[in-house]
C-alpha cells in the first residue's frame, strides 16, 4: 500500500508541469467527522481531475491513519461536483467512494461524504484546487 501511495504521489507531482488547463490539481487538507470519535482529521494528499472526461484520482492519509489511493469519475450536478469511485486503505481492500463537493471561493473546496459502514461518520472535507 505504501508503494502505491508513493507512486501516485510522485506521479501527481511529476505531471504538474505537463498538465494543461483541462486538468485540476488539488490538495486534500483536513476533515471533520460527525460524530467525532477517534478519527484522524489531518488528511494531507493530492488529487487530479480531468475536466473534459471527469477522470479523478488521488492519494491521501486517511481518517484511520493509513494511506489511501482512489480513482473515480467526477461530474457536475446542480452546481455541485459529485465524485463516485473506489478507494483503498480502509477495512476492506477496496471500498466505494462518494464525495459531493463545491468550490467556496479562491479554489477552496468543501466536500461531504456519507458514513462508510455502521461505525463510520459523516465526513466534511476541506480541499484546495490549483
Amino acid at each position: 500500500m505504501k508503494k502505491l501511495f508513493g507512486i501516485i504521489f510522485v506521479a501527481l507531482f511529476g505531471a504538474m508541469p505537463a498538465l494543461a488547463s483541462d486538468w485540476t490539481i488539488g490538495a486534500h487538507i483536513a476533515s471533520l467527522h460527525l460524530p467525532a470519535r477517534d478519527f484522524n482529521n489531518v488528511n494531507p494528499g493530492l488529487y487530479v481531475r480531468h475536466t473534459p472526461t471527469g477522470f479523478t484520482a488521488g492519494a491521501y492519509y486517511n481518517s484511520i491513519r493509513k494511506p489511501s489511493a482512489y480513482v473515480g469519475h467526477t461530474s457536475q450536478w446542480a452546481g455541485f461536483d459529485v465524485t463516485v469511485g473506489v478507494v483503498t486503505g480502509y477495512e476492506r481492500k477496496v471500498s466505494p467512494l462518494l464525495l459531493v463537493s463545491r468550490e467556496i471561493g479562491n479554489g477552496w473546496r468543501v466536500g461531504m461524504a456519507p458514513p462508510a459502514g455502521r461505525e463510520g461518520a459523516t465526513l466534511l472535507h476541506l480541499m484546495k484546487d490549483f
